[in-house]
């Protein structure tokens, strides 16, 4: 009875490790790995009789995700960035330097930041450059996230036994990659700074999980369940009063953008939107045709675009001069058919413009015109 009852005990820690998306087994579960499936391991014990109802509940283990993503933008602005950071470490942003520190605090150190495994730096300017009291022992190019970068291992200069602000292991020989966030003059350089204590591995990963706010990969949905709401007006179809799918309709043109329309239940109640990009809240108030509109500015692999937030409630969170990180709260849709909504049902217009101008067209005269627009669709409309 003994045997039955840790033996099912340690087939559902597995099975819930595994659904967890745990890669690597315990210790003492490393012996089943052998194994073509736990239902195979099952078979291969006789349980004479079944199991008895005095079989003692199972105790599952904790199913907190073992990472989380951490939006960097949050300490500074400078940081416009992301990552998968394990759950358990702790983030602390130093004004002195306008460094972010990642701390395991399970880690050995005499001090709390010298518990930290990963130094987040940023400068802006035009060319790589080694932090001051540094000199490089190798550096290689690199590509990350399709950014040009550079892997350095460097140690600090003869007489330099510490560093203003930093953990004590940045004067000892370390491991660090600078990306560049832009080919734009004067971009941001983002330094990552490797701790002795963390493995090659542990840091890759993390590099690999960085999300730079300019990057398509960022970008993420205007409106929860984006991809399961009915669209009648999509990118560039030509809308006229005689064509078009909405009563009453009063305009004429190519479509800009996309409109995502409300399920039944929403009708009366709260619908958020949310930023789809990392930027800059370029405007923040009525437009004739929209009621409420927020326009950012924003980069799409590295090349500049405004995004236009239309019919939404002009009283929301953003505010011109703001800076909104991909998912950030914008504002929530107007009410139907009220002032706020521009008289129009309650819905979303979504438009992405090319460059840096403020285009607020929700139609274009002709198809070319469209050239200088982008299908939402094309980027986001993940879920």
């Amino acid at each position: 009875m003994y045997m039955k009852k840790q033996f099912l005990t340690l087939m559902a820690t597995i099975s819930v490790l595994l659904l967890t998306g745990c890669d690597t087994l315990p210790e003492p579960l490393r012996e089943l790995e052998d194994r073509t499936s736990i239902e195979q391991a099952i078979v291969e014990i006789e349980l004479d009789g079944g199991v008895e109802d005095a079989v003692e509940p199972i105790q599952l283990p904790n199913t907190t995700p073992l990472f989380e993503r951490t939006n960097f933008v949050q300490y500074n602005s400078t940081y416009k960035l992301s990552a998968e950071v394990p759950h358990k470490w702790e983030i602390e942003y130093v004004p002195q330097n306008n460094s972010i520190n990642i701390y395991d605090l399970a880690a050995e150190g005499d001090t709390l930041r010298d518990k930290s495994q990963i130094l987040i730096l940023s400068r802006i300017g035009n060319t790589f450059e080694i932090p001051k009291g540094l000199e490089v022992v190798t550096q290689e190019e690199k590509l990350i996230s399709g950014h040009e970068a550079k892997e350095y291992v460097v140690k600090p200069l003869e007489g330099i036994a510490s560093f203003d602000h930093e953990p004590s292991w940045r004067a000892t020989e370390h491991r660090m990659i600078t990306v560049r966030y832009s080919i734009e003059e004067n971009s941001a350089f983002f330094t990552f700074a490797q701790s002795k204590g963390m493995t090659n591995e542990a840091f890759d990963q993390f590099i690999a999980s960085v999300q730079f706010y300019n990057d398509s990969s960022s970008f993420v949905d205007a409106i929860d369940r984006a991809k399961e709401r009915a669209n009648k007006k999509p990118f560039g179809v030509y809308i006229t009063p005689q064509n078009s799918p909405i009563e009453n309709e009063k305009f004429t043109g190519y479509h800009t953008g996309t409109d995502f329309e409300i399920f039944e239940d929403e009708f009366t109640k709260n619908v958020p939107i949310y930023a789809i990009c990392g930027g800059t809240v370029k405007h923040a108030g009525p437009i004739e045709g929209y009621g409420g509109v927020v326009v950012q500015e924003c980069s799409l692999d590295g090349e500049p675009i405004t995004v236009l937030y239309g019919h939404i409630s002009p009283g929301g969170t953003a505010r011109v001069g703001q800076y909104l990180a991909p998912g950030d709260p914008v504002a929530e849709l107007a009410a139907d058919h009220s002032v706020e909504a521009g008289s129009e049902r309650k819905h979303l217009h979504l438009g992405i413009h090319k460059g840096t101008d403020i285009e607020f067209r929700g139609y274009a005269a002709s198809e070319d015109q469209l050239d200088m627009f982008i299908d939402p669709c094309s980027i986001i409309c993940k879920d």
